[in-house]
């Protein structure tokens, strides 16, 4: 049986004790510096007062577990991670943005890697049906391979939620992502997770090497709704990202070799209901890949999304230039407020 320890028990943190649950490993403790938040776990998870604990020391004191959940805010993922590593657990999984500077993700890396400690950041992505299902819609024949991505959502956090489009992207594209350009806006709204974190809304667009796209628009003034259009050669896919619900438009068998100028041949015109997003299950999912050591969102890949984020201010500020995240000289330890 897995021996899982959970740090921090907010909203997300809750939902990763109901999947580690679901898993039925033996979770030997949970942490949290709020009491409120502690008494809460109790309550809605079940969870016996005799395994609650302030500090993460004092939860280390009672036993070293075989897998730590880090489900705090990105501000002590780095410091977590380390610590728990340092101490001997074999499997971490930590919540997204995975930090917030590039110096602490290399060193998280760097630290797992020498003390034998698989890290797995928690993008659900590749688990997710809809993402799974697309994926190879569009790399069908019919559908003649994806050309953009197209998201129009309400003002969820480019770094928050932004961040799990980025890791789409290349799991959509099997390439990381190559340049990027940013257009913040001025204004920043206040952060549900406290006053001292601050997160971006504009837009993005980001291009691989062989010229794929994806553009992110999410601004502080967009108040519902994640729309994603995935265009490729001979369809779009109309998705909504909150219910499931997709629209399909494919060109007819007799025309998908006409030229890309002929943009309104006849089509077949269809729609999938997906599932929505089960958070619960999906991050059992990644618990499960990472156990399992075979098909997890590592480190070493998920880091890419932070040099993407951090590049994005990099074009921001500077008139919003188009950065070549790949060769650009990014300022590793330059620190970011996210939650």
């Amino acid at each position: 049986m897995i021996k899982t320890l959970i740090i921090g028990c907010g909203r997300m943190g809750r939902r990763h004790i109901s999947a580690v649950q679901s898993l039925t490993h033996k979770i030997i403790g949970v942490v949290d510096s709020s009491q409120e938040s502690l008494d809460l776990t109790v309550k809605e998870n079940n969870i016996k007062n005799s395994i609650i604990f302030k500090t993460l020391e004092s939860a280390l004191i009672n036993g070293i577990p075989d897998l730590a959940v880090i489900a705090t805010t990105a501000d002590s993922h780095h410091d977590f991670t380390i610590k728990l590593a340092n101490s001997g657990v074999k499997y971490i999984l930590c919540e997204k943005p995975m930090a917030v500077s590039i110096a602490q993700c290399e060193e998280m890396i760097e630290v797992c890697n020498k003390s034998g400690t698989k890290l797995a950041i928690n993008h659900m992505i590749r688990f997710l049906e809809s993402d799974i299902e697309i994926k190879k819609l569009i790399n069908s024949n019919k559908f003649g391979g994806l050309s953009a991505i197209n998201i129009s959502a309400g003002n969820f956090g480019l770094a928050m939620n932004g961040v799990h489009n980025i890791e789409m992207f290349r799991f959509l594209t099997d390439e990381q992502p190559q340049t990027i350009q940013a257009w913040f806006d001025e204004k920043t709204t206040p952060n549900p997770r406290g006053p001292e974190f601050f997160d971006k809304s504009g837009a993005l667009r980001i291009k691989t090497k062989s010229g794929k796209v994806l553009n992110i628009n999410s601004y502080a003034a967009s108040g519902h709704g994640v729309i994603i259009t995935y265009a490729s050669r001979n369809a779009q896919i109309v998705l909504d990202s909150l219910t499931g619900q997709a629209q399909i438009t494919v060109r007819k068998d007799e025309f998908l070799k006409n030229p890309t100028t002929q943009y309104g041949m006849p089509a077949d015109n269809y729609s999938i209901d997906f599932k929505p997003i089960d958070v619960i299950s999906s991050c059992a999912k990644v618990i499960s890949s990472l156990l399992s050591e075979s098909n997890y969102p590592d480190g070493e890949t998920i880091i890419n999304t932070i040099k993407i984020m951090s590049a994005a201010y990099v074009s921001s500020e500077n008139g919003n230039i188009e950065i070549d995240i790949l060769n650009y000289k990014l300022d590793k330890n330059r620190i970011f407020p996210w939650a």
